[in-house]
């Protein structure tokens, strides 16, 4: 039997598929270009690659096409351009050495090839490529050529050219760029400075909440606070400065400064009136609350409350989980105290509950007063309560001086103690928790997979 498909068919498909492949990669370099205008560098690097990647495809597929330039172009270009300039310089050499090409296409190669001798540590050789294209009559040409210009004169530590070339380049570019390389030179205060001006403005971008980690990351906190709440109070997107406000909420949550946190969170939830919101936000409050009690009851019945406003939320499902293993952890083993002080440790490790923790840790030493583990119990609070040092140190010494937490105390070698029979018992407690944690979660899985195979219950 004879196949419908003719050769001309077959052509004019192939045809279609490497237009196809060109136009798409088109597309994403497009985008890469407007993601560069709007200063989201990260953002123009993911398309450029995506545009070289179809580009190059299409390239190998079709050797011999009327399309073989453009995608040469593209190619080039966007792995240059991508920070993958291994592959960017030699299709940049390829596209360079053909003839015909327009000039436009040319120049904007000839940028490419400059971003990679910057990235390479040749300033010199890329000012050298930039230097003719700054005049160039084309304005979108000229302005990407002034901000890589820019970045070049930067490098070579000439800051008044580079403001001058900055000027030129697409929107308020100079301001950013100066940012940055106040951020890589470790300048903070000139870098929190500048990003507090365009938080002013409610001037965003994707690296915003990055700086505000370094900012914050560097022990300049307070700083990294001036500018989440400037940009809490400005135009910014709500979305962005609602999740600016929750990851300060936790970064304060890590260190332990809960009114901090909660502020943070408060804000947030003042920011971004949405259901989502308000779960994200009351989950962080009630992780505050939690560490506030003192006693396992009160912890569930706090979250008995507020579980089904915070329901689906990521913190939500992570304090479910960590009650659930205390809770089985005290269910036993319990040999010397040890599931008791399991449970303490997760606690005081995931749910930065140190009250609670203290309740558990103590509740060794009054349960099981005649096994070591008592010790290292109240050498655990120690470290949380430093107020109480003296006298939980007093009690170790006294009562356990053959313990592990003793040996520690008075400087000696642990392995001379009771630690190998300690961790023997609380090893034990775990691997028999962990047991059960797992059938746990396979239950917890079938019984989604029969949920999702009903389906939606229909009223």
């Amino acid at each position: 039997m004879r196949s419908g498909w003719t050769p001309v068919a077959v052509l004019l498909l192939g045809g279609c598929a490497y237009y196809n492949g060109v136009y798409n990669a088109r597309s994403a370099a497009h985008t890469g270009d407007l993601r560069f205008q709007q200063g989201e560098s990260y953002a123009a690097s993911q398309s450029y690659l995506i545009s070289a990647a179809k580009a190059e495809t299409s390239l190998i597929r079709h050797r011999t096409s009327r399309w073989h330039d453009e995608a040469l172009y593209l190619t080039a270009r966007g792995f240059a351009l991508g920070g993958e300039c291994g592959k960017g310089l030699r299709r940049i050499d390829e596209f360079l050495a053909l003839p015909n090409t327009s000039n436009d296409d040319r120049s904007r190669v000839l940028i490419a090839r400059a971003v990679c001798l910057l990235a390479d540590n040749q300033p010199f050789a890329a000012d050298t490529v930039l230097g003719p294209l700054l005049t160039n009559s084309n304005t979108a040409i000229r302005s990407q050529a002034s901000l890589w210009g820019g970045r070049v004169a930067l490098a070579l530590g000439d800051a008044e050219r580079a403001q001058a070339l900055l000027a030129a380049a697409p929107r308020n570019a100079a301001s950013w760029e100066f940012m940055d390389a106040a951020f890589k030179r470790g300048d903070l205060a000139t870098a929190e400075s500048l990003l507090a001006l365009h938080a002013r403005a409610g001037e965003w971008r994707s690296e915003v909440p990055g700086r505000v980690r370094t900012l914050w990351g560097s022990d300049h906190r307070a700083a990294a606070v001036r500018v989440v709440n400037l940009y809490g109070r400005s135009s910014a997107p709500s979305p962005n400065r609602v999740a600016l406000h929750l990851t300060t909420s936790d970064l304060a949550a890590e260190i332990g400064d809960t009114a901090l946190a909660h502020l943070q969170a408060i804000e947030a939830q003042r920011v971004g009136i949405t259901p989502a919101v308000e779960a994200e936000t009351r989950s962080r409050l009630l992780a505050l609350r939690i560490r506030e009690l003192e006693l396992l009851s009160d912890v569930k019945a706090a979250y008995v409350r507020d579980s089904a406003r915070i329901q689906g939320t990521i913190l939500q499902k992570r304090i479910a989980d960590h009650l659930t293993l205390i809770d089985m952890f005290l269910g036993g083993p319990n040999e010397g105290g040890a599931g008791f002080f399991n449970a303490a440790e997760l606690a005081r490790d995931s749910l930065r509950a140190f009250r609670l923790a203290r309740t558990l840790f103590l509740s060794v030493e009054r349960d099981f007063p005649e096994y070591q583990t008592s010790a290292r119990a109240l050498f655990a609070v120690r470290s949380m309560f430093p107020e109480w040092t003296a006298v939980y140190e007093k009690r170790i010494i006294e009562k356990w001086p053959d313990s592990y937490a003793a040996a520690a105390l008075r400087g000696g070698n642990p392995d001379s103690s009771t630690k190998k029979n300690e961790d023997g018992a609380l090893s034990r407690s775990r691997q028999v928790v962990m047991v059960r944690w797992d059938s746990t979660l396979k239950a917890r899985k079938t019984a989604d997979s029969i949920a999702v195979a009903r389906g939606p219950i229909r009223p």
